[in-house]
């Protein structure tokens, strides 16, 4: 009976060890799970420097970034263009137009003025000396090229990697950057504070400028000609400027004008700022020497003493800058067109004074 009683015993602890096996054996399985899952999922950051395959479109990349409305018309316009995109400039919603109904050739102009072929990184914008961002934008008289978009960079000894970025058009506007280097399946997005600015005709922008209307009195029988040129830089000299240099009610002969004119003009060469480095040199439409130099505060300047108060107001045919002296005088402030009508008030009235002393004196010398 003992014996009987140690046999069922023994067999009943066989029988515990062999479940605890089979159980053990049966969720061995999932823990070798997790180690593939992870291999798995390891492999997307090793490439985490290179751009996705995965990576959105353009209009869901804009859309994640409340910029959507502006991405989807973009990208409409892109897939029409053989030049594709690679950085594209997207206003936020917030500055959508509108009026879409109608797509003008204007409008269709001014979402491919918001792309480059080219790829800009924010770091690239924020280069020393800017970078000149080449747009879709066809719209241009530039020997071919596209309409331009400027980032001025960063001169001097002020650099600073977070510093909020400034990109300019048309009629000088600017808008800055909000959002960086945001991936799409093409390149990249910036997510910007407006639309840029189209450039208009150089005669539109300098009447828009309250501080070249002067200068554009003056050469005002060269400005259609001026405007019809292919690739031009002007440098503009202020109102006050002008002021300076020639006096208050002055007027110019013909042939003063157009030196006035050539003398502050380049012809074939778009010198936007990010050009004008030092060391720099031009030559006008007249050929007189334009050296340029940047002093340590940054400032571009022009002929040892000339200071570019604004830069790059984007127009259809190249760029303007403002100036805060001109590069030429005509005369010595008393300066005739060679009739009596056209003499400068304080000329005409230097010319009485003459007149009565003649008299005075006993002679006549008309």
């Amino acid at each position: 009976m003992r014996f009987l009683t140690s046999l069922l015993g023994a067999l009943a602890l066989l029988s515990r060890i062999s479940f605890a096996q089979d159980d053990s054996s049966s969720t061995s399985s999932p823990t070798s799970t997790p180690s593939s899952s992870a291999s798995s999922t390891s492999t997307p950051t090793a490439t985490s420097s290179e751009v996705p395959s995965s990576t959105a479109s353009l209009p869901d990349a804009a859309s994640s970034h409340g910029a959507g409305r502006w991405g989807a018309v973009i990208s409409r316009q892109l897939s029409a263009n053989a030049r594709g995109g690679r950085t594209a400039f997207v206003p936020a919603d917030d500055s959508f137009p509108a009026r879409l109904a109608r797509q003008t050739e204007d409008e269709i102009q001014q979402y491919l003025y918001q792309v480059s072929d080219q790829l800009f990184t924010a770091a690239d914008l924020r280069n020393s000396t800017g970078s000149v961002i080449e747009s879709l934008n066809a719209n241009a008289n530039l020997g071919g090229r596209g309409q331009a978009v400027i980032s001025p960079g960063q001169r001097g000894d002020s650099y600073d990697e977070s510093s909020s970025i400034g990109l300019f058009s048309g009629l000088g506007n600017n808008v800055t950057i909000v959002e960086e280097d945001i991936p799409f399946d093409g390149g990249i997005i910036h997510i910007i504070s407006g639309p840029f600015t189209p450039p208009s005709p150089l005669s539109d922008t300098l009447r828009s400028s309250p501080q070249a209307s002067n200068f554009s009195s003056y050469i005002s029988s060269h400005v259609a000609s001026l405007g019809s040129t292919s690739s031009i830089t002007v440098f503009v000299p202020t109102n006050d400027a002008l002021s300076s240099s020639l006096g208050s009610n002055v007027t110019v002969s013909e042939s003063e004008a157009t030196a006035l004119a050539d003398s502050h003009v380049i012809s074939g060469s778009v010198a936007y700022s990010p050009r004008l480095v030092d060391g720099a040199s031009f030559q006008s439409t007249n050929g007189r020497d334009i050296a340029v130099t940047v002093d340590e505060s940054g400032a571009i300047v022009l002929n040892n003493g000339i200071r570019i108060v604004q830069s790059d107001i984007i127009i259809e045919n190249g760029v303007v800058h403002l100036i805060d002296k001109p590069l030429y005088t005509p005369g010595d402030g008393t300066i005739f067109t060679g009739g009596a009508d056209s003499v400068s008030r304080p000329s005409r009235m230097m010319m009485m004074i003459g007149v009565v002393a003649a008299v005075v004196g006993g002679t006549a010398y008309f």
